[in-house]
């Protein structure tokens, strides 16, 4: 968690800094004793650069969030395990109790090539709704 807050601040310190550049040449405004006009203009940002910020600031927000972050560490260890859990679990929200208990004990007695079939059946089965 750690690493990922440490990246995100790095983003984030890296936009500001190209904002700040961006908004406020090297040289120096209230030096140059420019006008309040002048000072303004220079710190008007374009809408593509607010938006390059919000896409940045969108995917810190996003990477920091720990069942995020936790979700894509699962699902690249273990492709096949986070799909079938994926499965299950909006299958959990459809079916009653006892169907549920029923479908996990019929999967437990199923071979792993057969669990693989009928995920990739109930996943195009998903797909076609």
């Amino acid at each position: 968690m750690r690493i990922i807050y440490k990246q995100a601040s790095k983003q984030l310190e890296l936009t500001l800094e190209y904002a700040l550049e961006v908004n406020f040449p090297k040289n120096n405004v209230f030096q140059n004793k420019l006008s309040l006009e002048t000072t303004l203009e220079l710190a008007r940002v374009s809408d593509t650069e607010v938006a390059k910020a919000k896409q940045i600031l969108a995917k810190t927000n996003k990477m920091n969030n720990p069942f995020y972050y936790e979700a894509v560490k699962k699902r690249q260890a273990n492709p096949f395990q986070y799909r079938y859990d994926k499965m299950l679990n909006s299958l959990r929200k459809k079916y009653s109790a006892d169907r549920f208990v029923s479908l996990l004990k019929a999967l437990s007695q199923c071979s792993l090539s057969e669990r693989e079939d009928w995920l990739r059946r109930m996943e195009d089965a998903a797909h076609k709704k």
